[in-house]
């Protein structure tokens, strides 16, 4: 039983699905990443305001559903 090689638009709309795919996977990782790079940064900040012994670092919100 040979098989038949798939048709040249065939072929050309898997490599296409298979690019979007790894496409939308590289961006979410570059999406991913700036998010936690942010995170990172903020808790930077706060770790050098407590270093440098500011009071008032991360403040809480009190404000209770007014």
């Amino acid at each position: 039983m040979a098989m038949t090689p798939p048709e040249p638009d065939e072929e050309f709309a898997a490599r296409q699905r298979a690019n979007l795919l790894v496409a939308a996977i590289a961006i979410g990782l570059i999406v991913v990443s700036v998010l936690l790079l942010i995170w990172l940064k903020h808790e930077n900040d706060i770790q050098d305001c407590i270093a440098a012994h500011h009071l008032n670092c991360a403040p809480i919100d009190t404000d209770q559903g007014r």
